[in-house]
């Protein structure tokens, strides 16, 4: 086979293995050695970024690791917010609390999961052969922390959040493709004892010829099922199972919104102040990119229904432009005629007074050199190259 092992990976808290701590602080490392293995990436180089927006809040973070071991927010906004975390025995996040200004905490809960499985092709530039390998996994991480309860200055509820229905999301990644026209690769080994060589394979330390990768996502999500104002009452989310959506591998297991009531404190469920009520539909759109001509389905809400006690019901409608195929080329640009990529795009809503507000969607502008001809098509050729590396290790 082609493939090597997996190799190990450091990552970015790791001082001891890892030393891109060392050369952010200026302290001294070998830089030749550091970017070959970060380059072959046995080192994480980046903080995960964390990214927030609630209750007109939004920003963005990072944790980093001091040299004595100690683990702190850095903010890269600049506002009155203090940010928070709890860490496990193994120093995973565990939870953030964000304090505004006010005093007020909003506490937020690690509720989502993810896995990526990679699958990899590569056919050798020596040989022409062809190895799958689809042993490359990366996960379990947690992706999401959702807001789950928020207090006042005394630490007194104020809100509850409850995520009490799961559902696994599992979808595949366009597959990227490369390809490294070359022919007649042959490779030699000499040594200062013997000059005459023998042919060697060294395809599993090469690129590739034809080298393809496809990746496959699993998330574990967690759906919102109710908002309680303590003392105040209940809003309720309530959901379907079974969706058609063409770009999810297993979409029947899938959830969508159905409903949204209120309910003040003590009210029956079943009884409700107000109800807004989604109405969907699927697209059944014409789509191509590297490969034959497919139909694409997604989920599209069509109209939202508020109802309340008195029967007073007020629809929006919504409508969507309907166009010809879209096809994209190897590049995953769009080909065609330009009007088709507004296809499945929101047109326009209706609003229950009959009002209705049209929305209008065009092509991106962009500039090149243009010399008043046909654009030139790409020629290439043949050509035959032969180098030679000679590698003195000395007296052992």
């Amino acid at each position: 086979a082609f493939s090597s092992p997996p190799k190990p990976k450091f990552g970015i808290y790791d001082h001891v293995n890892n030393p891109t701590f060392k050369v952010m602080n200026d302290e001294p490392v070998n830089m030749d050695d550091y970017k070959f293995f970060a380059g072959q990436g046995r080192y994480d180089t980046e903080y995960d970024l964390f990214q927030y927006n609630f209750m007109g809040h939004s920003g963005r973070f990072y944790i980093v690791k001091d040299a004595a071991g100690n683990y702190k927010a850095e903010k890269l906004d600049r506002n009155n917010l203090q940010i928070r975390f709890d860490q496990d025995n193994t120093g995973e996040v565990s939870s953030f609390t964000i304090v505004d200004d006010k005093g007020i905490k909003y506490i937020f809960s690690p509720m989502e999961r993810s896995q990526k499985s990679i699958t990899s092709m590569k056919t050798g530039l020596t040989t022409g052969i062809g190895n799958i390998d689809d042993s490359s996994e990366i996960g379990d991480y947690w992706a999401s922390f959702h807001l789950t309860k928020i207090t006042d200055q005394n630490n007194t509820a104020l809100a509850l959040f409850k995520y009490d229905l799961s559902s696994l999301v599992k979808f595949e990644e366009p597959t990227t493709r490369t390809f490294r026209y070359a022919k007649d690769v042959v490779y030699y080994y000499n040594t200062s004892q013997n000059t005459s060589g023998v042919q060697q394979n060294p395809d599993a330390n090469m690129p590739g010829s034809i080298e393809s990768q496809t990746v496959y996502n699993t998330t574990n999500t967690k759906l919102l099922t109710s908002i309680e104002i303590v003392g105040k009452g209940i809003i309720y989310l309530n959901y379907e199972k079974g969706r058609e959506d063409s770009n999810y591998l297993q979409p029947s297991e899938l959830y969508k919104l159905k409903s949204i009531q209120s309910n003040y404190l003590g009210q029956n469920t079943g009884n409700y102040t107000e109800k807004y009520i989604f109405d969907y539909s699927y697209t059944n759109s014409n789509y191509q990119h590297n490969g034959p001509m497919t139909t694409l389905k997604k989920l599209i809400l069509n109209k939202v229904t508020k109802t309340s006690s008195n029967n007073q019901n007020q629809e929006y409608a919504l409508e969507y432009y309907k166009t010809g195929a879209i096809t994209k080329d190897n590049w995953g640009y769009y080909t065609g005629n330009t009007t088709d990529i507004k296809n499945d795009v929101i047109k326009s809503i209706t609003y229950p007074t009959k009002g209705k507000v049209v929305f209008d969607f065009e092509s991106n502008t962009y500039s090149h050199y243009y010399n008043g001809a046909v654009m030139e098509s790409v020629q290439g050729y043949w050509t035959t190259q032969e180098q030679e590396f000679s590698i003195h290790f000395g007296a052992f």
